[in-house]
């Protein structure tokens, strides 16, 4: 396996990166001629769904990896830890990367009970397209978006919307789409809010106090909403800010740890190291 890569190692830093209200979707294709020794971890506020073009590529999510072959689709959800590895090539594969209430909020009279977050709260092996014909109409949505990616125009986001819709209605045929619905969401919102406006610790007693909730309650329906336990989603939160923080600004480490609620350098260190596979750094030196 060659040790070099055909391009630089993609991150998701509010240098590049900047879903929001007004540009829900972003979408890029990208073409591999070598392939990657290992992959570059990464973690985001947006959700991601990917489709192989051409070639192999493994996957790895959390403490998982997996394969993806020419028609498949992955995702990874909010703040997940995740990475990308060539495995051969040519290789293209088109992304987009997604504003997580665009589809918190999503509502459709004729399937009110439908959860469009769900797909991305599955484990790795429920995401997988079971059959070949799905895998078929998967490429072809995928060279679609490959298209609209190219097209500068007013329509680009409805383009983008559509295919995505497209491509979870797929991932959800013959599966359990979920009976959550954006009442649902509403309900952790003021959790989320708390931990997107404070750099400190938000503990499980302060976000249920904010949802008006019993913490048991508000744990089980965070963790049913977002996969995992609203501690995990906080410190993910606090790590990614950190990062960002490395890539914007000169500042030491124990300067960005400090601002963002971590003990020293050390524990933003070591928790850096766990959940992006290098040190902060390395993770700077990438960007320089």
């Amino acid at each position: 396996m060659n040790d070099r890569e055909s391009r630089q190692p993609r991150f998701h830093t509010p240098l590049s990166f900047t879903v929001s209200e007004e540009k829900p979707i972003l979408a890029s294709r990208y073409d591999y001629t070598e392939t990657t020794a290992k992959p570059n971890l990464d973690m985001h506020y947006a959700l991601e769904l990917g489709i192989v073009l051409a070639g192999k590529v493994r996957r790895f999510r959390q403490d998982m990896h997996f394969s993806r072959f020419v028609g498949d689709v992955w995702v990874c959800g909010m703040l997940e830890p995740h990475g990308f590895q060539v495995l051969e090539c040519p290789c293209s594969v088109v992304v987009m990367d997604i504003w997580p209430p665009l589809l918190a909020n999503l509502y459709f009279p004729e399937a009110p009970k439908v959860n469009w977050m769900s797909p991305f709260t599955q484990r790795p092996e429920d995401s997988a397209l079971a059959t070949e014909e799905q895998r078929k109409y998967c490429l072809g949505l995928g060279e679609r978006l490959s298209v609209a990616v190219t097209r500068r125009d007013p329509l680009r986001q409805a383009r983008f919307r559509l295919l995505l819709l497209d491509a979870l209605m797929l991932m959800m045929e013959g599966g359990q789409s979920g009976t959550k619905t954006s009442s649902h969401y509403n309900r952790i919102y003021p959790a989320l809010t708390l931990v997107w406006r404070s750099k400190e610790l938000i503990t499980n007693k302060q976000a249920a106090q904010a949802c008006n909730a019993s913490i048991d309650a508000f744990s089980s329906e965070f963790r049913n909403l977002m996969g995992i336990s609203f501690a995990k989603f906080a410190l993910r939160h606090r790590l990614h800010s950190a990062a960002s923080g490395l890539v914007r600004s000169s500042s030491p480490l124990k300067v960005i740890a400090s601002e963002w609620g971590f003990t020293d350098a050390a524990h933003l260190h070591r928790l850096f190291v766990k959940h992006y596979g290098c040190t902060p750094k390395v993770y700077r030196q990438r960007f320089e």
